[in-house]
């Protein structure tokens, strides 16, 4: 009974409509629908992404190379809307837009008063901070973070942190303790000691 309301509910739905969605592009490109991948188009050529619901929806253009970029379309109830992506300009059904790239995500460090450390970002770029510190040139994806003493003898805490665009997170650090995150939720991951 419940799997038969769900359906009828979505047939009389007014978001059960829909209309296609294409994408012409000059170099490969990932397109995602929320956090799912709808399409992927390995070089230049029209990519078909089918049916989305109608009205205004929000695509996200993947590009290697380049930073995410989200364009907003209005779906029509029936029949199609057709994407061209040149460089960093975007067409929709004749109307040019740019596309801004996302922010980088925004990292605050934090060391208590006093104390100082050498931060080390997937194994190889190192940073020494003793005040409050902004990182800005993080890019979104996960990266293995190290906090070491100064003179990088003592590894003070380990973990993971993962970044999406426009995040910004804090991270408090004090020797000998865990490290106090603050901002995007989950985005620090503790490792365990080794």
């Amino acid at each position: 009974m419940g799997i038969y309301f769900q359906f009828i509910c979505v047939l009389l739905s007014p978001n059960a409509t829909a209309g296609t969605v294409s994408i012409q592009t000059d170099a490969a490109v990932e397109v995602q629908f929320g956090e799912t991948t709808i399409g992927r188009a390995t070089g230049a050529g029209t990519l078909d992404l089918g049916e989305l619901p109608a009205g205004p929806t929000s695509l996200r253009l993947v590009r290697e190379g380049h930073m995410p970029m989200d364009a907003s379309l209005d779906v029509p109830i029936s029949g199609g809307t057709t994407m061209k992506l040149a460089g960093n300009t975007l067409t929709i059904e004749g109307q040019v837009r740019t596309l801004e790239p996302l922010a980088n995500p925004l990292v605050l460090l934090q060391p208590v008063s006093g104390q100082g450390f050498t931060i080390v970002f997937d194994h190889t770029d190192r940073r020494r901070f003793e005040t409050d510190t902004v990182i800005d040139d993080l890019r979104p994806g996960t990266h293995h973070i190290e906090f070491r003493s100064i003179d990088q003898l003592v590894v003070w805490a380990r973990g993971t942190l993962r970044l999406s665009p426009g995040d910004t997170v804090a991270l408090r650090v004090e020797e000998g303790r865990m490290v106090q995150a603050e901002g995007a939720a989950g985005a620090w991951q503790p490792e365990r000691g080794r």
